[in-house]
């Protein structure tokens, strides 16, 4: 009886360790440059052209080729009835205050090659938990905003939280979190 006993305790030990092994994902510590209420800045966006969503959350066709190496984090470029993902991590970072950012102006024309960011105007700043800045009184004067001005816009390559140039003096309803969607079309 001892023997079967011990047998029965040892695997139900063995249970309990794998068990604690697969939940391992669901408490995840975030990453560093997640901030609190930072509008869903984790999520992974992106889709193939079938709909389904894509690990690395980076739309590709099916049949493509891995990219070199792994994928950043992605918005969309909503121009013309056409969204394109962008990934925030391939245009040339930085610096400010000790972190690095990518221009809005560089995402966009990832997204849109040889358009003009003078032609253009941004409708909108959308975050992944579907926060718009259009929608905040404090931006109602400056949304629609010249496309120009995308080059004083940053963009935190992991966070996808945005920031501006000081000098500009937005509203914090101009600084998304999570950026998710930038809503742009012809002046």
């Amino acid at each position: 009886m001892t023997r079967a006993r011990t047998s029965l305790v040892l695997a139900g030990l063995a249970l309990a360790a794998l068990l604690a092994a697969g939940c391992g994902s669901e408490s995840t510590p975030p990453k560093p440059d997640a901030v609190a209420g930072d509008h869903g800045a984790g999520k992974e966006l992106g889709s193939g052209p079938d709909g389904v969503a894509k690990p690395d959350g980076v739309a590709k066709p099916d049949g493509a080729k891995p990219d070199s190496g792994p994928a950043g984090k992605t918005l969309l470029v909503l121009y013309g009835g056409a969204s394109t993902p962008v990934d925030v991590s391939k245009p040339t970072q930085f610096p400010l205050d000790g972190t690095t950012y990518s221009k809005l102006s560089d995402v966009v024309l990832l997204a849109l090659p040889g358009k003009a960011l003078a032609g253009l105007k941004v409708d909108d700043f959308e975050g992944s938990d579907g926060f718009k800045s259009s929608t905040k009184a404090n931006c109602v004067g400056l949304i629609p905003l010249q496309g120009d001005k995308l080059a004083s816009g940053y963009v935190h390559p992991t966070s996808l939280n945005m920031r501006w140039e000081d000098s500009l003096g937005f509203p914090s309803c101009m600084t998304v979190k999570g950026l998710a969607k930038i809503h742009l079309s012809d002046k």
